[in-house]
């Protein structure tokens, strides 16, 4: 017996008339398997680690030093990454880079050949975006004394929402302890993000325990800051795969019924 394919998310594909924003939280109910990318420049091979089992690791190098507001592209779900074509691709001009807000795009901005750069060789970490939407991911953080940590622990419970609460108690942190060293939980959630030259695009934002809205790329970082993106480095790491299989067929008439018509 034939088991159905999945269907490919083609709300995600050009639209006669798109959506300001796509919801993220409601294409997973739909399409489980919804996908994005990350571009890595340069050849794989040289971004493996071995270690002293003898083993091979991928290094977090393949991550910029900041990953606050990191940038991802939608790629629907479950499909072999052709690394010699459309990852090479990146909007560069300030234009091509800025925020759509829903208008109608200029083309010369998109057949502007200044608008993009082409990376090669390059290559993509994959994501399922069930694994790092709306989580929480382990930190150890050093408190000086007692009262310290008390403190933050009042902070972020201030400052997490009830649907937060609701959502997963270990998004307030776990204070469960009395140690100086505690595990506490920054949480991370995808937003999308389309630019002028890319509607695809959508960012992995990261809240601290004791904020409401994301680390913004230009704050200045302090030390424990530093750390937490090194954790969540290695986190993203254990979530990644830089292979995936198709599971659908997806017909040359699905971008013909939809033209882009941004313009």
């Amino acid at each position: 017996m034939c088991r159905e394919k999945e269907p490919y998310p083609i709300e995600i594909l050009p639209q006669r008339v798109f959506k300001k924003k796509l919801n993220i939280d409601r294409l997973l109910k739909k399409y489980k398997n919804l996908l994005a990318v990350r571009q890595v420049k340069g050849e794989e091979s040289s971004y493996w680690l071995e270690t002293e089992n003898g083993d091979y690791v991928l290094s977090d190098t393949v991550f910029d030093s900041s990953i606050a507001n990191l940038s991802l592209n939608l790629a629907g779900g479950l499909f072999n990454i052709d690394r010699d074509a459309h990852l090479r691709f990146l909007p560069t001009s300030l234009q091509a880079k800025a925020a759509w807000e829903g208008g109608r795009v200029n083309p010369d901005i998109v057949s502007n050949k200044d608008s993009y750069s082409f990376s090669y060789p390059c290559f993509g970490l994959c994501f399922f975006i069930r694994t790092i939407h709306e989580r929480a991911f382990p930190f150890y953080k050093h408190f000086n004394s007692q009262a310290e940590r008390d403190n933050y622990e009042q902070i972020v419970l201030k400052s997490t929402s009830e649907k937060e609460k609701k959502y997963d108690a270990h998004l307030v942190g776990a204070f469960e302890n009395k140690h100086s060293n505690v595990a506490i939980k920054p949480r991370i959630k995808v937003h999308h993000a389309p630019s002028n030259a890319n509607y695809w695009h959508i960012t992995l934002d990261t809240y601290r325990p004791t904020d409401t809205s994301p680390i913004s790329p230009y704050d200045k970082q302090n030390n424990s800051d530093k750390k937490m993106f090194k954790a969540l480095k290695q986190d993203l790491i254990q979530h990644c795969t830089l292979d995936s299989k198709p599971d659908y067929t997806l017909s040359r008439f699905s971008y013909v019924n939809w033209p882009y018509c941004l313009f």
